[in-house]
């Protein structure tokens, strides 16, 4: 029995309205990390100690796609929220998904992917759920 996580990545234009951000699916992060799941959402029960990051958010109002995300968890986080969590926590930051926001997602924002330049960690939100 496993779990997966779903993600959609948004950026905010120049209007101030969120649309998809086009991420190749190969540098999409796809962890299977229970841990991970817990101290993004309170997946399965986790994390032992402290509050889940990102617990029960559900989706934005101003949700850019009509796009199945998972049965459960479903939430959502800025990059600059993520960048500013305790990722040294039970060694997530090994984990790809951390890897994924703290340097690829940073290197693709700096080569230009359209984002408003306003505060680009905020303008960058991703949209999490989750289903087994």
């Amino acid at each position: 029995m496993g779990c997966d996580i779903h993600l959609y990545f948004e950026k905010r234009n120049e209007e101030g309205k969120w649309e998809k951000l086009e991420i190749s699916e190969f540098l999409v992060p796809e962890d299977r990390n229970y841990a991970l799941f817990g101290q993004l959402a309170g997946i399965r029960g986790y994390p032992d100690e402290g509050e889940p990051w990102f617990q029960e958010r559900g989706l934005p109002d101003d949700y850019s796609a009509n796009k199945y995300l998972g049965d459960y968890g479903i939430t959502y986080a800025t990059v600059g929220e993520i960048l500013n969590c305790p990722w040294e926590r039970d060694e997530l930051e090994l984990c790809y998904f951390c890897i994924f926001f703290h340097h690829v997602l940073c290197r693709l924002v700096n080569n230009g992917l359209g984002i408003y330049k306003k505060d680009q960690k905020e303008n960058i939100r991703v949209i999490m759920g989750f289903d087994s």
